[in-house]
């Protein structure tokens, strides 16, 4: 994984995981990497972490071409000593708001339970509103957060070609 400071343009990889794909602004949340702080004080309220965990699931079963081969090895567990690969951390969540879209690790809910990551109070309204990926309203919500153009995704058309 890399390391992006809140609310900053992602650029990772190619397509929709590249500010560059989009109309709008791609800003990424919870891109942790050891030795770069971050907000503390966080708790996983059980409604988060399941809403993280059913679109992580729903992510990956409309859009497995953009998954990410091996899991992602903590870095701020590894620099306490402890080993931590991250099951279903090839997976990354892409949740929209109003005029941007939020680019997040499909395992954050990790940095907030073991190391007390704070969610951005915008990121979380939004990941709490986003629909399920499968359905369609999912990628209009995408489609308007992009100033009304196509998504990046597969069987879109991208409006930069």
């Amino acid at each position: 994984m890399a390391y992006f400071a809140d609310f900053s343009l992602c650029s990772y990889h190619q397509g929709p995981f590249d500010a560059g794909s989009w109309r709008c602004p791609l800003l990424a949340i919870g891109w942790l990497e050891y030795p770069n702080e971050f907000p503390k004080g966080g708790q996983l309220a059980e409604n988060v972490r399941d809403r993280i965990a059913f679109l992580r699931f729903a992510f990956s079963q409309s859009y497995s071409s953009y998954s990410f081969r091996g899991w992602h090895d903590c870095s701020w567990c590894r620099a306490q000593g402890v080993e931590a690969k991250l099951g279903d951390s090839h997976i990354n969540l892409l949740v929209p708001d109003t005029n941007r879209v939020f680019i997040a690790p499909g395992r954050i809910d990790h940095y907030v339970e073991k190391h007390e990551y704070l969610l951005p109070t915008e990121f979380l309204r939004s990941l709490m509103q986003c629909p399920d990926p499968r359905d369609a309203s999912y990628e209009k919500m995408l489609r308007n957060a992009n100033g009304g153009f196509p998504p990046p995704l597969a069987g879109e058309v991208d409006p930069f070609a």
